[in-house]
């Protein structure tokens, strides 16, 4: 599972690098969420949904796989994770909690 996470990502920036860009990636991904909400059709897709819950997290916006309709986003679906995925998952979800309490602490003029 470790070399393939490792050579997902090595592969992920080789593609970015020889494209020079990641235009078309984004482009598909936001046609196909329209596409489920305007069809209603229900679609499984990774996107950053609110947890309530689910993983064992509340409050904080995460990407994971969920089902995307008419009315918006239907249910998440909560993947089985062994313990060091659910290690490495809680880790990014601490991540993102200190970074969004950096952001709250920043004053904008």
């Amino acid at each position: 599972m470790k070399e393939t996470v490792e050579r997902t990502r090595k592969i992920a920036a080789e593609v970015i690098a020889l494209k020079g860009a990641t235009i078309f990636a984004p482009a598909h991904g936001i046609t196909r969420m329209i596409e489920s909400v305007v069809k209603d059709k229900k679609m499984v897709l990774c996107m950053t949904v609110r947890l309530n819950g689910e993983y064992g997290v509340k409050d904080v916006y995460v990407d994971v796989p969920a089902v995307l309709g008419a009315r918006g986003v239907e249910r998440v679906i909560e993947l089985k994770l062994n313990d060091e995925e659910k290690a490495a998952f809680e880790k990014s979800v601490e991540v993102l909690r200190t970074h969004i309490g950096h952001l709250k602490s920043v004053k904008v003029n």
